[in-house]
């Protein structure tokens, strides 16, 4: 195992799902990390499907073909990034082919580091990869310990 573990952020945002919004076998090269913050939105990954609720956080292995819709509510906000994590030159999740979810015991703090992430993605680097980066690692802990 290379002790070394370098993370690089993408994109991200706080987005408000209306009725209409859906994704159906989506494929793409990030890891995906959304945290539902009111709402919930159903989660298909291969044959399972997953109900993920307001305070609740997500993990969508890169390249893990999934599907997304809103239930029955018709409404959900997630604050959400996409980002790459490498242990040395493998994907950091590569092993992984199913969704982690967990229920957040303190949701507040894992929605300020996210909406952190978010917000330094507008900074000049170096700062950028720095805040970004503790950020992710951050999120990827709670996700963990949970």
């Amino acid at each position: 195992m290379n002790p070394f573990i370098s993370c690089s952020y993408t994109l991200g945002a706080v987005t408000v799902l209306g009725s209409n919004w859906n994704w159906n076998n989506v494929i793409i090269d990030d890891n995906k990390l959304y945290l539902i913050e009111q709402g919930e939105i159903l989660l298909t990954v291969g044959h399972e499907s997953h109900v993920v609720k307001a305070g609740e956080m997500v993990l969508i292995p890169a390249n893990v073909p999934h599907s997304a819709k809103l239930t029955k509510s018709g409404f959900a906000k997630k604050s959400w990034i996409h980002f790459s994590m490498k242990e040395g030159s493998s994907d950091f999740f590569a092993g992984y082919s199913r969704p982690i979810i967990v229920t957040l015991p303190n949701k507040h703090y894992a929605l300020k580091v996210i909406n952190d992430v978010i917000k330094s993605g507008n900074l000049e680097e170096p700062f950028r990869s720095l805040k970004t980066a503790s950020g992710i690692y951050e999120l990827v802990s709670i996700l963990f310990s949970e």
